[in-house]
Protein backbone atom coordinates (compact mmCIF):
# COMPACT_ATOMS: atom_id res chain seq x y z
CA UNK A 1 0.00 0.00 0.00
CA UNK A 2 0.75 3.59 -0.39
CA UNK A 3 0.66 5.44 2.50
CA UNK A 4 1.90 2.46 4.95
CA UNK A 5 5.16 1.86 2.64
CA UNK A 6 5.65 5.74 2.37
CA UNK A 7 5.29 5.63 6.56
CA UNK A 8 7.40 2.73 6.89
CA UNK A 9 10.07 3.86 4.70
CA UNK A 10 9.95 7.40 6.06
CA UNK A 11 10.45 5.90 9.21
CA UNK A 12 13.29 3.63 8.55
CA UNK A 13 15.23 6.50 6.03
CA UNK A 14 15.16 9.10 9.62
CA UNK A 15 16.42 5.93 11.90
CA UNK A 16 19.05 5.36 9.61
CA UNK A 17 19.51 9.03 9.15
CA UNK A 18 19.41 9.88 12.97
CA UNK A 19 21.68 7.08 13.59
CA UNK A 20 24.60 7.98 10.67
CA UNK A 21 24.17 11.38 11.22
CA UNK A 22 24.42 11.75 14.97
CA UNK A 23 27.76 13.66 15.03
CA UNK A 24 25.73 16.59 14.03
CA UNK A 25 24.68 16.90 17.62
CA UNK A 26 27.88 16.58 18.75
CA UNK A 27 29.26 19.97 16.47
CA UNK A 28 26.60 22.22 16.91
CA UNK A 29 26.74 21.67 20.60
CA UNK A 30 30.61 21.74 21.22
CA UNK A 31 31.67 24.45 18.61
CA UNK A 32 28.18 26.21 17.63
CA UNK A 33 27.32 26.62 21.69
CA UNK A 34 23.75 24.75 21.09
CA UNK A 35 22.32 23.82 23.74
CA UNK A 36 21.88 19.89 23.82
CA UNK A 37 18.13 19.73 23.53
CA UNK A 38 17.46 21.58 20.62
CA UNK A 39 20.58 19.80 18.50
CA UNK A 40 18.86 16.69 19.25
CA UNK A 41 15.69 18.20 18.05
CA UNK A 42 17.63 19.67 15.08
CA UNK A 43 19.21 15.99 14.48
CA UNK A 44 15.61 14.94 14.52
CA UNK A 45 13.55 17.06 12.07
CA UNK A 46 16.73 17.09 9.53
CA UNK A 47 16.54 13.27 9.32
CA UNK A 48 12.47 13.09 9.16
CA UNK A 49 13.38 15.65 6.38
CA UNK A 50 15.93 13.47 4.83
CA UNK A 51 13.92 9.92 5.42
CA UNK A 52 11.00 11.61 3.49
CA UNK A 53 12.90 10.40 0.24
CA UNK A 54 13.43 7.25 1.63
CA UNK A 55 9.52 7.03 2.14
CA UNK A 56 8.85 8.08 -1.39
CA UNK A 57 11.46 5.37 -2.78
CA UNK A 58 8.84 2.87 -0.86
CA UNK A 59 5.94 4.11 -1.70
CA UNK A 60 6.58 5.20 -5.41
CA UNK A 61 7.78 1.48 -5.56
CA UNK A 62 4.94 -0.04 -4.17
CA UNK A 63 2.47 1.85 -6.02
CA UNK A 64 4.36 0.57 -9.33
CA UNK A 65 4.16 -3.36 -7.99
CA UNK A 66 0.20 -2.77 -7.16
CA UNK A 67 -0.06 -1.08 -10.54
CA UNK A 68 1.71 -2.84 -12.67
CA UNK A 69 2.62 -6.55 -10.91
CA UNK A 70 5.20 -7.88 -8.78
CA UNK A 71 8.05 -7.44 -11.90
CA UNK A 72 7.88 -3.75 -11.35
CA UNK A 73 10.63 -4.66 -8.22
CA UNK A 74 12.63 -5.18 -10.97
CA UNK A 75 12.72 -0.97 -11.15
CA UNK A 76 13.97 -0.42 -7.13
CA UNK A 77 17.30 0.09 -8.82
CA UNK A 78 16.45 3.01 -11.13
CA UNK A 79 14.20 3.89 -8.60
CA UNK A 80 16.55 3.88 -5.95
CA UNK A 81 19.46 6.03 -7.71
CA UNK A 82 16.95 8.49 -8.70
CA UNK A 83 15.73 9.38 -5.15
CA UNK A 84 19.20 9.71 -3.81
CA UNK A 85 19.87 12.27 -6.83
CA UNK A 86 16.37 14.04 -6.03
CA UNK A 87 17.78 14.09 -2.55
CA UNK A 88 20.80 15.93 -3.18
CA UNK A 89 18.93 18.22 -5.98
CA UNK A 90 16.29 19.64 -3.63
CA UNK A 91 17.52 19.43 0.20
CA UNK A 92 21.75 20.12 -1.02
CA UNK A 93 22.54 16.87 1.23
CA UNK A 94 24.55 14.71 -0.47
CA UNK A 95 25.20 12.53 2.25
CA UNK A 96 24.58 8.72 2.72
CA UNK A 97 24.65 7.79 -1.06
CA UNK A 98 24.31 3.55 -0.81
CA UNK A 99 26.92 3.48 -3.19
CA UNK A 100 29.31 5.76 -0.63
CA UNK A 101 29.21 2.05 1.47
CA UNK A 102 31.54 0.65 -0.88
CA UNK A 103 34.62 3.50 -1.37
CA UNK A 104 36.89 0.99 0.17
CA UNK A 105 36.35 -1.94 -2.44
CA UNK A 106 38.50 -0.43 -5.20
CA UNK A 107 37.25 -3.02 -7.48
CA UNK A 108 33.59 -2.16 -7.29
CA UNK A 109 33.45 1.97 -7.24
CA UNK A 110 35.38 1.90 -10.78
CA UNK A 111 32.01 2.61 -12.23
CA UNK A 112 31.79 5.38 -10.69
CA UNK A 113 33.63 6.63 -13.57
CA UNK A 114 30.52 5.89 -15.90
CA UNK A 115 27.36 6.95 -13.70
CA UNK A 116 28.99 8.67 -10.16
CA UNK A 117 27.88 7.14 -6.83
CA UNK A 118 24.73 6.82 -8.18
CA UNK A 119 25.18 3.71 -10.58
CA UNK A 120 26.96 2.05 -7.66
CA UNK A 121 24.19 2.55 -5.52
CA UNK A 122 22.05 0.88 -8.50
CA UNK A 123 23.99 -1.79 -8.71
CA UNK A 124 23.96 -2.93 -5.26
CA UNK A 125 20.45 -2.25 -4.89
CA UNK A 126 19.83 -4.43 -8.01
CA UNK A 127 21.80 -7.54 -6.75
CA UNK A 128 19.53 -7.09 -3.62
CA UNK A 129 16.48 -6.72 -5.63
CA UNK A 130 17.65 -9.82 -7.44
CA UNK A 131 17.85 -11.88 -4.43
CA UNK A 132 13.90 -11.04 -3.16
CA UNK A 133 12.84 -11.63 -6.69
CA UNK A 134 14.60 -15.12 -6.89
CA UNK A 135 12.86 -15.91 -3.30
CA UNK A 136 9.54 -15.42 -4.86
CA UNK A 137 10.05 -16.54 -7.89
CA UNK A 138 12.10 -19.50 -6.37
CA UNK A 139 12.52 -22.81 -8.66
CA UNK A 140 10.63 -20.57 -11.80
CA UNK A 141 12.46 -19.57 -15.06
CA UNK A 142 11.39 -15.91 -13.95
CA UNK A 143 13.09 -16.01 -11.00
CA UNK A 144 16.47 -17.93 -12.36
CA UNK A 145 16.92 -15.42 -15.09
CA UNK A 146 16.82 -12.09 -12.87
CA UNK A 147 19.54 -14.14 -10.52
CA UNK A 148 21.44 -15.07 -12.84
CA UNK A 149 21.27 -11.74 -14.67
CA UNK A 150 22.27 -9.67 -11.48
CA UNK A 151 25.25 -12.02 -10.64
CA UNK A 152 26.42 -11.35 -14.80
CA UNK A 153 26.13 -7.43 -14.06
CA UNK A 154 27.87 -8.16 -10.42
CA UNK A 155 30.66 -10.15 -11.90
CA UNK A 156 30.87 -7.64 -14.99
CA UNK A 157 31.60 -5.01 -12.34
CA UNK A 158 34.39 -6.18 -10.06
CA UNK A 159 35.72 -7.26 -13.72
CA UNK A 160 35.89 -3.78 -15.26
CA UNK A 161 37.16 -2.34 -11.48
CA UNK A 162 39.89 -5.17 -11.24
CA UNK A 163 40.96 -4.20 -15.32
CA UNK A 164 40.94 -0.78 -14.35
CA UNK A 165 42.98 -0.90 -11.24
CA UNK A 166 46.84 -0.91 -11.41
CA UNK A 167 49.43 -3.73 -11.19
CA UNK A 168 51.48 -3.92 -8.15
CA UNK A 169 54.48 -5.40 -9.56
CA UNK A 170 55.91 -5.19 -6.08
Amino acid sequence: RFWRSLLLGTVTGTIFYAGSSYWVTYSMHNYGGLSLWLCYLILVVFSATLGIFTGLFAAVLALAIKRFGGWWILAAPALWAASEWVRLVITGMGWNPLGYSQAFQPAVIQVSRLGGVYLVSAIMVAASTALVFALVYLERRPGIVVLTAAGLIAAATVLYGEALRPSSDG
